[in-house]
């Protein structure tokens, strides 16, 4: 029987049919090298979801023999594979912009492309990987899943290679992909054509001796590679000490070495600076949330090629939503500068021309958030568009000509003491819902300066809603559910002494949805904290009591 025909012939079976009949072969036979099976592993090696499930199958029975996968649950694992990506990243004309995980996604602003991976790893003789390519320059925020599961645009290829991918770039106005294979002890950085996939030069070895590596991150421009690496001879592997390369992609030179690091996240400023995210020890959160409390620190380091230079230039620290440690958390960071001419539907608040930007992306399986010139202005709660998060690093959001050298520490640093003292924290769909509702039009910037808000929910039936006029005038109004018994407005009217300006930057959220209290006032966006202050400046201002 034919190869293809053979292929053919399965996928047409029921995908149950063939669930069972691969477990009644049992994963272990089908890794037999034999001439009668030579031909089911080429089948099974071009069908990514019977290959899953073999991958499965075999590291279930390596790892207990016992307790391998049900039918039901290979069944269930391929239904959930269906939507999974092992990377996602984002990509314009500008650079790269965001990496997502476990069907959770943002998307930025200029029209561009997502790609992601997809592994086949069923059988110990061959490693195989895909890129895809998709489209995404059209659609509305959340029509996104669709648009992952089925609209591709025709740009996809795979890639063979011996080794394990590490990690991977696409920069797609210079139509080029990066990708970086594991190899024993080295690393080859394999450069290729965007919109073909052949390669683009002879691959580049780099030889990192008994270090695990912890991510890559590419200056595309500046021919600049940075490698976070684990030495394996690291006691703690959940909190190691890990050391930097920074790595000329263009001829495999380790140009500097930034020791004693805890990176999950880089970009590269210029030729001579970077900017990490480094993740601290994670502690029990104390509370109703549960799930651990996470700090990190986001600094700017200048590597020399002495490779001494460990102490950063600047460095703030973050404080981020509690989260499960069992979900995925990732960072992203990316720098570059927008270019939007005009006011888009879909993001209404990007409407600064070409102005510089530091991108800062934490990422859980829950909610996701992201920073705009160090403002948080998304968060994305299953497909559920709400905002959630406060101002968290008011950095680097440099005018032209400016520098961190022209901007002394001092300047900064009361900023970042104020505004990391506040806490995010993500909700569910039923808390928020009937505040999200469909935006009818942009609204003009003269609308912001006059009126903005803060939404403040503390049970899924009792939403408090925190108005700030052009007046400095805080009006609070509680909305109460009573269900079955309509919805009632509570009006409380009461002078404060908060300056607006503090505000401005904080709450401006403008999303693409309105809820109109009344004819003269539309709450737009806003952001949900969970707590019971904030702090700005030097003042701790109560913004309301709240039991959960």
């Amino acid at each position: 029987m034919s190869t293809e025909c053979s292929q053919s012939l399965l996928s047409r079976l029921p995908l149950e049919i063939l669930v069972l009949s691969l477990t009644l072969c049992g994963a272990k036979s089908l890794t037999a090298c034999s001439a009668t099976c030579r031909w089911l592993r080429h089948i099974i090696l071009n069908t990514p979801e019977i290959s899953y499930l073999i991958e499965l199958d075999v590291r279930g029975y390596m790892d207990n023999p016992s307790s391998r996968l049900s039918t039901t649950q290979k069944i269930a694992e391929l239904r959930r594979w269906d939507r999974q990506w092992s990377k996602l990243e984002f990509a314009s004309d500008t650079g790269t912009y965001i990496t997502c995980l476990d069907e959770r996604f943002l998307f930025d602003f200029n029209a561009g492309i997502y790609a992601y991976t997809t592994y086949l790893l069923p059988l110990p003789f061959d490693t195989q990987f895909h890129f895809h390519f998709l489209d995404v320059s059209a659609p509305h925020m959340l029509e996104m899943l669709t648009i992952i599961e089925g609209k591709e645009c025709g740009r996809s290829w795979s890639a063979h290679a011996e080794g394990q991918l590490l990690d991977f770039f696409i920069d797609v106005g210079q139509d080029v992909l990066f990708f970086v294979l594991k190899v024993e002890q080295a690393h080859t950085i394999h450069i290729r054509v965007l919109s073909t996939g052949q390669e683009r030069n002879t691959p580049i070895t780099v030889l990192v001796h008994e270090e695990e590596p912890t991510g890559c991150f590419f200056d595309v421009r500046r021919h600049l590679l940075l490698f976070g690496l684990v030495p394996s001879s690291s006691n703690n592997r959940h909190h190691p000490l890990t050391d930097s390369h920074v790595i000329n992609w263009h001829t495999g030179e380790i140009v500097s070495r930034l020791r004693g690091m805890h990176t999950c996240e880089a970009a590269f400023l210029d030729d001579t600076k970077i900017v990490t995210i480094c993740r601290h020890e994670m502690q029990p959160l104390v509370g109703l949330h549960g799930g651990m409390k996470t700090e990190a620190s986001l600094r700017v380091y200048e590597f020399k090629e002495d490779g001494h230079s460990t102490q950063p230039l600047l460095q703030c620290s973050l404080l981020l939503p509690p989260f499960n440690p069992h979900e995925s958390f990732i960072f992203k960071l990316s720098t570059g500068s927008t270019s939007v001419t005009k006011p888009d539907d879909r993001l209404p608040f990007l409407t600064s021309p070409s102005a510089p930007f530091l991108v800062v992306v934490a990422i859980t399986s829950n909610a996701e958030f992201y920073t705009f010139n160090g403002t948080v202005r998304i968060c994305m709660v299953s497909d559920s568009l709400v905002a959630l998060c406060n101002k968290m690093v008011p950095i680097l959001s440099l005018s032209e000509g400016e520098s961190i050298e022209s901007t002394p520490w001092e300047e900064w640093g009361p900023s970042l003491t104020r505004c990391t003292q506040s806490s995010a924290w993500y909700t569910s769909d039923r808390d928020v819902h009937g505040l999200r509702m469909p935006c009818e039009s942009p609204l003009s910037a003269d609308t912001v300066d006059e009126i903005t808000g803060v939404i403040m929910t503390a049970r899924a039936e009792d939403y408090k809603i925190v108005l700030f006029d052009f007046n400095q005038t805080a009006i609070e109004r509680e909305l109460i559910n009573k269900g079955s018994e309509g919805t009632e407005w509570r009006y409380v009217d009461y002078e404060t002494t908060l300056q607006i300006d503090c505000f401005k930057d904080l709450i401006v959220t403008r999303l693409p949805f309105r809820f109109a209290l009344s004819d003269q006032t539309v709450l737009m966006g806003g952001i949900i904290f969970d707590g019971v202050h904030m702090v700005l400046e030097e003042e701790t201002v109560s913004l309301a009591s709240m039991e959960r």
